[in-house]
């Protein structure tokens, strides 16, 4: 288990912590709640990482690139809590092909998305957009890799037009 309790006032994360933590099944994002930034590579790489809340995130307004990249075990998450964000970096969530489900929220305040959003995400079957009550996207197991393109797409515009 990784402590993080040291971390209770820190607003900004840099770069690479916790990223190739390859036995990382969990961690407890609860000290990290006074955080408003978090730089690139954050919790990249975790090959192991099986579950995350980010509900004590609430008052993150960025997130640079490579957050959660490649965490292959994923299977669900939940974005709700991140309203106040305004910028998503490059590759967010890529290569994270056990992902099944995604839920998002309306984000007022987002202005930038960037490339490789959901990218290599190829196990993803629910997109949840919380909000406006639809799923923007639900697929049978023998759809390609056009559909998942479309649904990463789908997502990039609705994330930034509530």
């Amino acid at each position: 288990a990784v402590d993080l309790t040291s971390l209770a006032h820190v607003t900004n994360i840099g770069h690479w912590l916790l990223a190739s933590c390859r036995g990382l099944t969990a961690v407890d994002l609860t000290p990290l709640a006074q955080c408003t930034i978090i730089d690139d590579s954050f919790l990249s790489a975790c090959n192991s990482l099986t579950a995350l809340d980010l509900g004590p995130l609430s008052h993150l307004t960025s997130i640079a690139n490579c957050f959660l990249q490649y965490c292959v075990r994923l299977t669900s998450l939940d974005l709700t809590s991140l309203s106040c964000l305004t910028s998503i970096g490059e590759s967010f969530l890529a290569g994270c092909r056990g992902l099944r489900t995604l839920t998002v929220t309306p984000f007022p305040h987002m202005t930038k998305i960037g490339t490789g959003f959901l990218f290599g995400c190829c196990g993803l079957t629910t997109l949840s957009l919380v909000g406006d009550g639809s799923t923007a996207m639900r697929r049978s197991s023998g759809r390609g890799t056009a559909d998942r393109r479309r649904v990463a797409n789908k997502a990039r515009r609705q994330i930034g037009s509530f």
